[in-house]
């Protein structure tokens, strides 16, 4: 994986595939309740999920860039986001101000609470394009099966994910 930083504050991850013969530009990601950005920008794991899950949903394509919009009601913890040159905007994830079907890819990294993950799921499933997934990080392995049920029960496909062992993942995607 290749990583640089884009002259617009913003980081473009570039995702290689090396049997590929097209590349796809401009997929958009949606970090909610990020806080500073820690979770997506400070998580080399969660770029290697996302990485084996867009090469196993890219036929033919080289390589995909992306990049991270974070967003988050605390104003404290976006600035030490924008301070990072990370793309934040202040804004509640159960009232998003994006048009529907804008992103590709919706992220939320450990959240505290069911509620909150209940909370979110008709935005999420509103701002995500139909081909786009969910990717689901609690901070408790405890709650997998729990927020795994809410997704389902939600319309969401899941599947769970394992990274080195370390942390776990929700991979759900819109039926």
């Amino acid at each position: 994986m290749k990583t640089s930083e884009s002259s617009s504050s913003r980081r473009a991850v570039k995702l290689e595939f090396p049997d590929s013969k097209r590349i796809v530009k401009n997929l958009m990601v949606l970090d909610v309740a990020s806080g500073s950005g820690s979770g997506f920008w400070g998580r080399e794991a969660s770029h290697e999920e996302l990485k084996k899950r867009l090469k196993s949903l890219s036929k033919n394509r080289e390589c995909i860039d992306f990049d991270v919009v974070g967003v988050d009601v605390d104003f404290k913890q976006l600035m030490k986001g924008v301070s990072k040159g990370r793309m934040m905007a202040q804004m509640d994830a159960r009232k998003l101000g994006f048009s529907d079907g804008s992103f590709d890819i919706v992220t939320c990294f450990n959240p505290e609470t069911t509620f909150f993950v209940k909370s979110i799921i008709p935005e999420v499933k509103r701002v995500l394009k139909p081909e786009g997934f969910f990717l689901l990080s609690p901070w408790q392995s405890d709650f997998i099966k729990t927020h795994q049920s809410v997704l389902e029960e939600n319309g969401f496909k899941t599947d769970v994910l394992e990274d080195k062992g370390m942390s776990k993942f929700i991979f759900a995607k819109l039926k």
